[in-house]
């Protein structure tokens, strides 16, 4: 997936779910990463939304199964983003609630981290503008450098989509000196 090969990493991945339905003894973890995987790739190539769906779905039911709090991570900003993109903001909401709590109560500051960079774009797209910006100066203080890819399939800086949810944040309440100046801001990070 990170060499962007695609059709290979999604021929390899589906006959691994193949052949991970017949384990014995199950592989659960293996078969969950993989679904999260899968269903990334569905959701950032031309493959139907029901594939990501189902990929997704699978791994929420494993990651209910296996009882881990840091598996159901990932499948929880999945429903929160994909409850974004379809405009049901209710729903994104309560994911990205449920993230935080599940977040909350792990010893990890990393799931923290994700958790607060959900709730930044969910508040943001519900119209909590004021909340958004809260989570978004969370995220941007955050002292790690950058999400491990077992808690999210790409790297993807977490300074510039919180800046892009402070800047529009910022412009919806009226401030629009302040969102041109975080929106332009090229040096050290802004909160």
């Amino acid at each position: 997936f990170q060499l962007c090969q695609i059709g290979e990493f999604k021929r390899r991945a589906e006959l691994a779910l193949e052949r991970l339905a017949h384990a014995a003894p199950p592989q659960w973890v293996a078969e969950l990463r993989l679904n999260v995987a899968l269903g990334a790739l569905y959701k950032n190539t031309e493959d139907s939304e029901e594939g990501f769906l189902r990929a997704y779905a699978r791994a929420e039911e494993l990651a209910d199964h296996v009882g881990v709090p840091k598996f159901k991570v990932e499948t929880l900003v999945a429903r929160t983003v994909s409850n974004i993109e379809k405009g049901d903001t209710p729903a994104a909401l309560a994911a990205s609630d449920e993230l935080l709590d599940i977040a909350a109560r792990m010893s990890d500051p990393v799931a923290q981290l994700i958790a607060d960079r959900a709730a930044a774009q969910a508040r943001h797209f519900a119209g909590q503008q004021g909340r958004a910006r809260e989570f978004a100066a969370r995220v941007l203080a955050h002292p790690a450098r950058s999400i491990p890819l077992a808690y999210s399939h790409a790297a993807i800086d977490r300074r510039v989509w919180m800046r892009i949810v402070q800047a529009r944040a910022l412009w919806l309440e009226g401030f629009a000196d302040q969102a041109t100046r975080v929106a332009w801001f090229s040096g050290a990070l802004v909160s």
